[in-house]
């Protein structure tokens, strides 16, 4: 997702009639986003990135990161618990690196010690 000042909704609805995928809704306050969901959009998006390279390394590692669990995605890992925590890993790293709550849950540590 791309999250703008409401002002700045219009580079979100250019980004979206690029793409001809995706969802621009209201995101929190005075803010907007562009959301793409489903893996056939989420592969291209990655296209594109391969071919236009993000400017910060920043960005780009998380990129990096992304690309590789779209890919666990297209190889359906993620249906198993395996690679779903692989992934919940994976996610942890990108962006703010905040720790998964998928991982630190309740039902998911009592799942895992049987």
């Amino acid at each position: 997702r791309i999250v703008q000042h409401k002002r700045d909704d219009i580079v979100l609805h250019k980004i979206r009639e690029y793409f001809d995928f995706g969802n621009v809704t209201k995101n929190h306050g005075d803010r907007n986003e562009f959301r793409v969901r489903g893996l056939k959009n989420l592969n291209q998006l990655i296209k594109f990135f391969r071919k236009n390279p993000l400017k910060t390394s920043s960005k780009r590692k998380s990129f990096e990161i992304f690309s590789e669990i779209i890919e666990m995605m297209n190889n359906r890992k993620h249906l198993t618990r395996e690679g779903l925590n692989q992934i919940a890993v994976l996610a942890s790293k990108m962006n703010r690196q905040t720790k998964p709550k998928f991982l630190e849950s309740s039902e998911t540590i009592r799942r895992t010690n049987q």
